[in-house]
């Protein structure tokens, strides 16, 4: 299978997520947090592998979301999130990306997967086995515990739990997802 990652909440730059997510972020300041993101990132991801980013890209300013981006390897999609409003408001930046949208669809071989920055009670087709992927909770799911027995993953990197801060393979998505259950319709 092609090398397809999934990924969301990143923050470059952003020194508060240093304090609000420090068991699952390396680093002791935004900067150092940032580079050791892409040294990880780019040791995970080659050139030409595809990226779906579910939101909350980076922070800095424009000049910081540009080395952050242009340093990252693969080909990333971008899905806004609700801190990437730099992003959406400026065309010199999404240039940076593959695609730039509010939410993605994509199909890989028989797997059908909606992306969204947060997550959604229902999402297009659940009750046909689409996968929803998304951020934004930086794996504090208590809202959505209900939700958790579906096929629906919290993609960030907060949720890996180890520290590398790297996007998620897409077989590892599946492996995790696979044996849920689909979401009957209403």
């Amino acid at each position: 299978m092609e090398n397809i990652w999934f990924v969301s909440d990143t923050h470059g730059w952003h020194e508060g997520i240093l304090k609000f997510c420090r068991e699952t972020r390396d680093g002791d300041t935004a900067e150092e947090m940032t580079e050791i993101m892409i040294q990880n990132w780019n040791n995970t991801v080659m050139p030409n592998d595809r990226v779906y980013h579910c939101g909350d890209f980076s922070f800095g300013g424009k000049a910081k979301v540009k080395n952050f981006a242009s340093r990252l390897n693969g080909n990333i999609h971008l899905v806004l999130g609700n801190h990437d409003f730099m992003i959406k408001k400026c065309v010199e930046l999404q240039k940076y990306f593959t695609s730039v949208q509010e939410s993605k669809h994509i199909k890989v071989g028989d797997n059908r997967f909606i992306m969204s920055h947060t997550p959604q009670a229902e999402w297009w087709d659940c009750h046909k086995g689409v996968y929803h992927l998304f951020g934004h909770l930086h794996g504090k799911e208590t809202n959505i515990q209900h939700q958790l027995q579906y096929r629906v993953m919290d993609i960030g990197i907060d949720t890996r739990n180890d520290k590398l801060m790297i996007p998620y393979h897409i077989d590892e998505v599946l492996d995790k997802l696979k044996d849920r259950d689909i979401m009957r319709h209403h």
